[in-house]
């Protein structure tokens, strides 16, 4: 690697530079190697400047090679974190750009030892100084030219990034870089282009928006000579903004001030004249950050500058007491003491009461008393001490305050917290009589209010000085004396107008089912365009139905004056009613007037015209409660109608069940669940049977043991899930085989149940189970339908079968106590058919023996325990069920 100037050419070799002097001087050598060690510190990339070589080493240090002198310069050498693996140095070498072996990019300034990462790219293909600005940077990977600018007078020296420059033609090599002008070279001829960044700067403005661009383009690239011309022209306060920020950012307080001047901002001016002479660049950084309102940067800066209790003074000013607090203590500020009491005031505002009181108690710690602030803490206290709930200290500090408006605060932080009595006292120290007299009532501490209400013996005592608060404007008082009167109508007004409090005149109506206070409320309702509130207060003005009537027709809101009427209508209305509703096509509504009306063939008529599953669930009510047999044969032929009859199996079903024809209604019951298990719709007819079985019971009918057993098959399915989630592998294992013994009801899921059935009995121990589940999905109908998670553990349980297995354990008969195994649910001893538990699927036994607080069918109590530890919901019916609902039981099994 050879680089060379106008005196010297310098060439990298194997960790050693040789220098070349090209200007031939008496007594000067002309050509010397360095560096003399070797390893690490064996130069590993050249730079050379006008009087300097720069190089880097593998240890990661970058040495300024004074030229003339034959001699690095001490106090420009810098060691890197990392080795370095290129450098590239602007003109005058005060700048220069390293790449480290993590082929990360770092701007390096030797003058103030400074580094800054380049974030936006790194491992560029080339990078050029301008030769005319050195500060100006162009770097380049691939096609794109990215520029920046280095700024070097702020604060906080780094390389910005200034725009990208897409100019340069494909496959040509960026070679130089002079004043915003790109050299570049390929296959054909140096092509030179102008930088994006530097368009306007080189280009001839025509116009005021291309002139406002150069000017962009100028003070982005800190040209503020330039920049101050084109502003001069412009002459737009935005244009002298923009040129002040951006001097104050590059610390020039002359400029900012020149343009806050030029723009008339005297605001601005009068914030930057006491910066003249600050000469600390932090400092002066953190004011020009305070006025930027980059506060947090504001404070970084003052605490890294010879005054770092202006980060205090900054918080305080801000009234950020939470933050100025901390600072304080850091910096042992002789502010600590204030911004202590302050806080304390904030916090109590905030409502965090607790630490307010600290911060109150070490105020009154430094404080002399008979202060103005003594006092004030004092009166602080007493209140945080309130909110905190001591009240009886809060309220001492109070009284040794002994200040009138300190009582009525303490007394409202009562009020708040229902303390009645305790408020009314202090509202009386107060000299607040209205208000403790409100609260003696409320806290019926009935002597205390004669005292102050001067013989308060009747009810119209009450309402007069009601009318007197009202004069007084004091509403909230006044309605609490109308309605401690009773003088309902005067409560409804005053809450509905000056109070603006509707919902409380609303439940003073629904309360005391005041007539006159019930038209108030409507008129207010109306006007407000609350028809179905103003609807219900017009009926319950009772002589103004009319016009809550005409309302509802008017706003169409029949359906809330009907609801409001129906119970109360004559059955006149009721007609009229239902007429209106049939001749609006609400056939529902006008079924259930008529119904009302005990016009009940007109009503069905109603519900079946409407036809849909509601319109027929209402017809089937009302024909189970009427039991008219005219009815019922109506219903029925519509029911069984062949066009619909696929549409309305379950309400045939359900119709069965009202009218008592229980043997038909099981029939259908079966079929309807039969229907759904073969399509595989398990959960579905899991619930139409359990349904059922509920309706059944509730009736004192005994359920059918056949339907019992489809209900068991069902649940025994849904329960597998429940218990591989409980990880209960053995009983999961047993319902799967459960269930494959009766495969032939689940036509939809055969390889499925099959495949889950062999996975659970080998996870569980039951290897032959799973060796002769596992043979049935080699059958040729099943195998290609295996999951291909599951076929390989299948085929290979075939081929190297395991045919023992543990007997199941064993668990006596509820009835005749012979062992049997535990999921077995008939004896073939006593031939009984044993109940199953829901939440196991074993049989019942006597001694473990509970019942779902629901549903009602029964579960061993121990498994139900455990079941509730993981899941809190019955597994048959889905209701909750608590630990504490659930009781042994001596079940009646003869029933």
């Amino acid at each position: 690697m050879e680089v060379r100037n106008e005196k010297y050419s310098a060439c990298l070799r194997r960790g050693k530079i040789t220098v070349v002097r090209l200007q031939q001087g008496k007594d000067r050598k002309l050509h010397w190697t360095f560096p003399s060690g070797g390893g690490a510190s064996d130069a590993s990339c050249v730079e050379i400047a006008l009087d300097f070589l720069i190089y880097g080493t593998k240890n990661g240090d970058i040495v300024h090679y004074l030229l003339e002198e034959d001699a690095p310069l001490l106090s420009t050498t810098f060691h890197h974190s990392q080795g370095i693996k290129r450098l590239w140095v602007n003109v005058i070498g005060t700048r220069v750009i390293l790449e480290d072996e993590m082929e990360h990019l770092f701007v390096y300034n030797p003058v103030s030892q400074e580094t800054s990462l380049i974030s936006e790219t790194d491992n560029p293909d080339n990078v050029l100084w301008d030769s005319d600005d050195s500060n100006v940077v162009v770097i380049s990977k691939g096609h794109e030219d990215m520029v920046f600018i280095y700024s070097s007078a702020s604060v906080s020296p780094k390389l910005m990034f200034v725009g990208l420059s897409t100019t340069r033609p494909v496959g040509f090599v960026p070679l130089a870089l002079q004043n915003g002008v790109l050299t570049s070279q390929g296959s054909a001829p140096v092509e030179e282009v102008i930088l994006e960044t530097h368009k306007w700067i080189k280009g001839r403005v025509e116009s005021q928006a291309e002139r406002r661009m150069r000017f962009d383009q100028n003070i982005a690239l800190f040209h503020f000579k330039e920049a101050w011309n084109d502003a001069i022209v412009l002459n737009e306060k935005e244009v002298w903004d923009a040129l002040a920020k951006q001097a104050l950012e590059q610390m020039d307080l002359d400029l900012a001030l020149k343009a806050c001047q030029q723009a008339k901002d005297v605001k601005m001016q009068m914030l930057l004249r006491p910066l003249e002479h600050i000469e600390d660049k932090y400092l002066f950084a953190g004011h020009v950050m305070t006025i930027f309102g980059e506060h947090d940067t504001a404070q970084d800066y003052f605490l890294k500058s010879i005054h770092p209790q202006s980060a205090v003074d900054l918080r305080m000013s801000l009234q950020q007491w939470d933050r100025a607090l901390p600072l304080a203590v850091q910096l042992d500020s002789p502010s600590i003491h204030d911004i202590k009491w302050h806080y304390a005031k904030w916090l109590e505002r905030k409502g965090e009461y607790r630490q307010s009181v600290m911060h109150y108690q070490d105020t009154l710690k430094v404080c002399l008393p008979d202060t103005p602030r003594y006092s004030q803490a004092k009166a602080g206290l007493a209140r945080a001490l309130i909110h905190v709930g001591d009240i009886w200290k809060g309220k001492q500090l109070a009284i040794e305050c002994n200040d009138t408006r300190l009582f009525g605060e303490c007394a409202k932080i009562l009020e708040g917290l229902n303390l009645l009595q305790d408020a009314a006292e202090l509202y009386e120290m107060g000299k607040q009589p209205q208000k403790a007299t409100r609260l003696y009532i409320a806290a019926r501490n009935y002597s205390k209010a004669c005292l102050l209400l001067r013989e308060l013996d009747s009810l119209m005592f009450y309402n007069e000085y009601g009318r007197a608060m009202e004069g007084e404007r004091k509403y909230s008082d006044a309605s609490a004396a109308y309605e401690a009167g009773e003088d309902f109508e005067n409560v409804v007004r005053l809450e509905l107008g000056p109070l603006n409090n509707p919902s409380r005149a609303y439940s003073v109506v629904y309360e005391t089912k005041s007539i006159s206070g019930a038209f108030l409320a409507a008129k207010f309702c109306k006007g407000n365009g609350d028809y179905d509130r103003a609807i219900e207060f017009f009926i319950m003005a009772k002589s103004r139905r009319d016009e809550a009537r005409e309302l509802a027709q008017l706003h169409g809101k029949m359906d809330v004056y009907t609801g409001l009427v129906v119970d109360i209508a004559s059955t006149e209305e009721r007609l009229t009613l239902a007429k209106y509703y049939e001749s609006t096509g609400n056939y529902t509504q006008a079924g259930l007037l008529f119904e009302r009306c005990n016009e009940t063939k007109k009503a069905l008529n109603l519900y079946l015209q409407w036809g849909s599953p509601e319109g027929i669930d209402q017809a089937i009510a009302m024909v189970g409660r009427l039991k008219s047999e005219e009815l019922i044969s109506q219903l029925f032929d519509f029911l069984t109608d062949a066009t619909r009859a696929e549409k309305t199996q379950k309400h045939l079903q359900r119709l069965h069940t009202v009218l008592g024809h229980y043997e038909q209604a099981t029939k259908a019951a079966r079929l309807i669940a039969d229907q759904e298990r073969e399509a595989g719709n398990y959960r579905s007819g899991h619930q139409l049977l359990l349904d059922y079985c509920r309706t059944l019971q509730d009736h004192g009918k005994q359920v059918p043991s056949e339907l019992l057993r489809q209900l068991m098959l069902l649940h025994s399915y849904i329960l597998v899930k429940t218990l591989i989630r409980l990880e209960n592998h053995r009983l999961s294992a047993r319902m799967l085989i459960r269930i494959v013994k009766n495969i032939s009801m689940f036509p939809a899921h055969v390889v499925q149940i099959l495949t889950s059935a062999v996975i659970e009995c080998q996870r569980s121990g039951l290897k032959k189970s799973a060796f002769d589940y596992a043979s049935m999905l080699m059958n040729p109908e099943y195998r290609q339908m295996i999951a291909p998670a599951y076929k390989r553990k299948i085929e290979k349980i075939v081929r190297k079968p395991e045919k023992v297995e543990d007997e199941e354990p064993l668990s006596p008969c509820p009835v005749c106590s012979l062992p049997i195994p535990e999921t077995q649910l008939d004896c073939p001893a006593c031939g009984s058919n044993i109940p199953f538990c829901i939440v196991s699927g074993r049989h019942m036994v006597l001694e473990d023996w509970t019942t779902c607080p629901s549903c009602k069918f029964p579960a061993l109590m121990s498994e139900f325990l455990k079941m509730l530890e993981v899941e809190k919901t019955c597994p048959m019916c889905s209701q909750p069920v608590a630990e504490e609902d659930l009781v042994l039981v001596n079940p009646d099994l003869k029933k």
